[in-house]
């Protein structure tokens, strides 16, 4: 899916993606069940989900612990496959 990420500090345990859409006010078909929600910060409890380009702009997250939207390009190899 083409998208952008957003960052969730979440209180307590792992948001299944329902939960992680409704923090951003999102409907859960906007956000990719591939990648699903993601922790990125073990310490502060952070994951991350990757939201369509086109949704993300109704994106109105319910607390100020949610960070995003942030780019997310591609990851390729610097040259030759050995």
């Amino acid at each position: 899916m083409d998208g952008v990420m957003f960052t969730l500090h979440w209180p307590a345990g792992t948001p299944t993606m329902a939960e992680a859409a409704q923090h951003l006010r999102l409907s859960e078909s906007d956000l990719d069940r591939s990648f699903g929600v993601q922790l990125i910060d073990p310490a502060r409890n952070d994951f991350t989900v990757l939201c369509r380009s086109s949704a993300c702009g109704s994106a109105r997250p319910k607390d100020s612990g949610t960070e995003g939207p942030f780019s997310n390009p591609g990851i390729s190899t610097f040259g030759p496959i050995r």
